[in-house]
C-alpha cells in the first residue's frame, strides 16, 4: 500500500488564539490552554470544537488535544480538522513532528502560521485515521493509568517513610500507634519523641564514614577512564532517590583505580556538595569520587533502615553546610550524627515494610519506561505509513505489542 502526504493546509484550519485576562473565573468547565497546557477556566469559550492547541510563541512543539469547548490564549495557535479529517489522528500526527524546528526567530521562539500549514503530513483516509488514533489513544490511557500508579506510590513511600522513622513497628508488623494516641509507648529524645525501646546513638559507633577518592586535575584526564572498574557519579546517586543502584556511565582503569577509592556492595553513598543528602546503596562494589561519602553499616545493622534515617536529614545536612558558594559537608559533620537504632529486629521489619512498598514503585516505573517506549515505536510505525492498520477493531499485530 502506497503512502501519500499532504500539507497541513489540506487537512486543517489555523486560528490564532487572545487573551483570556478579562474572561478568567474560579469556576467553569471551559479550559484555557497555553503552550504547556490547562492554565485555568474561561467564562466563555473562543473555540467550540474539538481542537488542538500548538504553542506559537515561548514554548514550541506541544500539541495538546481537546475534546471540547475551550480558550486558547494568544501565544497559541487553535487548529482545527477539516471535514472527513479525525481530530485526534491529527493530533497524533502533530506531535509525530518536531515543530520545534519550525522556530526561525533569533530572540522568544515563535512559529509562523504559514510555516505551520505548510508541513507535510502522512495522510491515511478517514478509517485507518480512526483506527490509528484508536490504537495510541488506548496506549495513552494504560501510561496515564501507570503514571497515576507511580505518582500514587511516590506518596505512599514518603508518608510511610516519615511514619516508620518515627513510629517504628510492633512485633505484629503493625506501626505504632503515634505519640497522641498512646504517649506511654514513647520517650523524649534529642531526635524528638520515639518510641522507648530505641536507642540515640552517633552514626560512628556502628558503621564506617570514609570519603570517596578522586585526587587528578583536571578531572577530565582520559588516562584514567574507560576500564573495567564502575566509578559512580554524584547526579546518579541524586537519581537513585535512596534507591539500589548497579548502573553506571563511567568506568576507571588499572590507573584510575590507583587514584580513586572503592567501596563494597551494600554502602550507602551520600552526596556532601551542591545537592546534599541524596543517598543509594551499592548493588556492586565500585569506585567512589570525593564528591560522595561512602558509609559501610556493621553487621547486622540493616543496612536499608540506616539509608532511610540518613535521606531524611537532608535538612539537617544543608543547615550544617557552610554558607559558600559550593555547599558541601564533611566527615566530621557525618560521622558523629545522632541517629536512631531500634532493636535488629525491629530494623529489619520497617526496612521490609518499605521494601515492599519501594519493589512496587520500581516495577510500575518500569512498567511506565516501557509504556513509553512502545508508544515511540508506535508513532514512528504507524504515522509513518511502515505498519498499516486495517480500519477495523482488530488489531491483532499491533494488540499484542501492547
Amino acid at each position: 500500500m502506497t503512502v501519500a502526504t499532504k500539507k497541513l493546509s489540506e487537512l486543517a484550519n489555523i486560528f490564532y488564539g487572545a487573551s483570556p485576562a478579562a474572561i478568567r473565573v474560579e469556576n467553569s468547565d471551559i479550559p484555557i490552554f497555553g503552550t504547556s497546557g490547562f492554565v485555568g477556566y474561561a467564562s466563555k469559550p473562543l473555540f467550540e470544537t474539538e481542537a488542538i492547541v500548538v504553542g506559537r510563541k515561548g514554548t514550541l512543539g506541544n500539541p495538546i488535544f481537546t475534546p471540547n469547548k475551550f480558550w486558547a490564549i494568544d501565544t497559541t495557535f487553535a487548529v482545527v480538522a477539516k471535514e472527513k479529517i479525525d481530530t485526534k489522528w491529527l493530533y497524533y500526527a502533530l506531535l509525530f513532528h518536531d515543530l520545534t524546528k519550525l522556530n526561525e526567530a533569533t530572540g522568544v521562539p515563535s512559529i509562523n502560521r504559514d510555516r505551520l500549514y505548510n508541513i507535510d503530513i502522512t495522510y491515511f483516509g478517514y478509517p485507518e485515521q480512526r483506527a490509528i488514533a484508536d490504537i495510541l489513544s488506548t496506549l495513552d490511557e494504560a501510561i496515564a493509568q501507570s503514571e497515576s500508579l507511580v505518582q500514587k506510590y511516590q506518596s505512599i513511600k514518603q508518608g510511610l517513610m516519615s511514619d516508620l522513622l518515627t513510629r517504628g513497628v510492633d512485633e505484629n508488623g503493625e506501626l505504632r500507634p503515634s505519640y497522641e494516641e498512646s504517649s506511654e509507648l514513647y520517650r523524649e529524645t534529642s531526635l524528638g519523641w520515639l518510641p522507648k525501646e530505641w536507642e540515640v546513638v552517633e552514626l560512628r559507633t556502628f558503621a564506617n564514614v570514609e570519603r570517596g577518592k578522586f585526587t587528578p586535575r583536571p578531572r577530565n584526564n582520559p588516562k584514567y577512564y574507560n576500564g573495567k572498574y564502575p566509578f559512580i557519579q554524584t547526579g546518579e546517586v541524586a537519581a537513585a532517590d535512596g534507591k539500589r543502584i548497579s548502573s553506571y556511565t563511567q568506568t576507571l582503569n588499572e590507573l584510575g583505580t590507583k587514584v580513586s577509592r572503592e567501596f563494597p556492595k551494600e554502602t550507602i553513598v551520600v552526596t556532601i556538595a551542591a545537592n546534599i543528602g541524596e543517598t543509594a546503596i551499592l548493588d556492586i562494589p565500585m569506585y567512589v569520587p570525593d564528591s560522595l561519602v561512602g558509609i559501610v553499616v556493621q553487621p547486622p545493622n540493616n543496612v536499608r533502615f540506616i539509608e532511610m534515617f540518613v535521606r531524611s536529614k537532608r535538612e539537617y545536612f544543608n543547615a550544617v553546610a557552610p554558607q559558600s558558594a559550593q555547599k558541601n559537608i564533611n566527615l566530621s559533620d557525618l560521622r558523629p550524627m545522632l541517629i536512631t537504632k531500634p532493636e535488629l529486629k525491629e530494623q529489619n521489619r520497617i526496612a521490609e515494610i518499605y521494601e515492599t512498598i519501594e519493589s512496587a514503585l520500581i516495577d510500575e516505573e518500569k512498567n511506565l519506561a516501557k509504556l513509553q517506549l512502545l508508544k515511540q515505536g508506535l508513532m514512528q510505525d504507524l504515522l509513518s505509513g511502515q505498519v498499516r492498520v486495517p480500519p477495523s477493531p482488530a488489531f491483532p499485530q499491533i494488540e499484542k505489542r501492547i
